[in-house]
């Protein structure tokens, strides 16, 4: 587990998807470029007679555009009800609600919410926000690895890198490969960040301590989900920092890598034609 895998992960699934995706616009810009794989589609399916492919074809591609177009969209709104939430519900800062003025609480936002929870939102500038219940459930040293935790995901633009995954396998839908490569990635950008906890504390009782806070209150509490902070593989995330030396495999099911290669073999055979 170690940020090369995370990044050679995110860069592969972004390329494949957006390769596939400039097909598609440049198709709809341009139906006679010679260059295009769905031109090509498009003249194989007409040289054999299949009138009625061509029109599936460029519904195909329409209707994956207008599926990105909606859920950037959608994306956007959320964000922006997102922002407003916290404006309407924002206690103060970290630091003046709980009189403490650490570097790490600085920047940090608290919203008064019954819930515990801990995210990190934002795309250009992310922001960390906790509720009210989260801070007065943690000890000062659980506060801080969730905090840190939450950095990590700031720096690494995760928020950001996880909308485009995801936005990519829902999109992609006929890629499963793409849903794997975006639950694998979300996997290990948490346990890159409880790593990053555990190194700056030098220890790795307040993360796991704090987990398992969350884990308990979950229990008690059926109606609610978990928090951001905790609702990640957690048993995985638990077994690591038990065992810090456990690895994650890497294997592709085969099924699913299956279907993947399929639906590429599928569009470049018509090229035969």
């Amino acid at each position: 587990m170690n940020k090369k895998q995370s990044v050679v992960l995110f860069y592969a699934s972004i390329l494949v998807a957006i390769s596939l995706l400039v097909q598609m616009t440049v198709y709809l810009i341009d139906p006679h470029h010679h260059l295009n794989v769905f031109t090509l589609c498009y003249h194989a399916v007409e040289h054999i007679g299949w009138k009625w492919a061509q029109y599936v074809l460029y519904g195909f591609v329409v209707y994956t555009l207008l599926l990105v177009f909606w859920k950037l969209i959608r994306q956007f709104w959320l964000l922006y009800q997102f922002y407003h939430q916290i404006k309407v519900s924002k206690v103060s800062s970290l630091t003046r609600y709980i009189g403490k003025d650490e570097d790490i609480y600085q920047g940090v936002v608290v919203v008064n919410s019954t819930r515990p929870f801990a995210l990190t939102k934002g795309f250009v500038k992310p922001q960390i926000v906790v509720s009210t219940n989260l801070v007065n459930l943690l000890n000062k040293k659980e506060l801080e690895a969730v905090l840190y935790h939450e950095q990590f995901h700031g720096r690494n633009k995760d928020p950001l890198k996880i909308f485009l995954l995801s936005l990519c396998a829902s999109a992609l839908w006929y890629l499963p490969v793409l849903k794997w490569s975006n639950e694998r990635y979300k996997l290990i950008s948490e346990l890159l960040a409880d790593r990053a906890a555990i190194d700056s504390l030098d220890s790795t009782l307040p993360i796991g301590s704090a987990l398992l806070k969350l884990i308990k209150y979950q229990k008690q509490q059926t109606s609610y989900a978990y928090a951001p902070f905790a609702e990640t593989a957690v048993n995985y995330r638990i077994k690591c920092l038990v065992n810090p030396k456990m690895t994650i495999t890497w294997n592709i099911p085969k099924l699913m890598m299956v279907k993947s290669v399929a639906v590429f073999v599928l569009l470049w055979s018509v090229f035969a034609y």
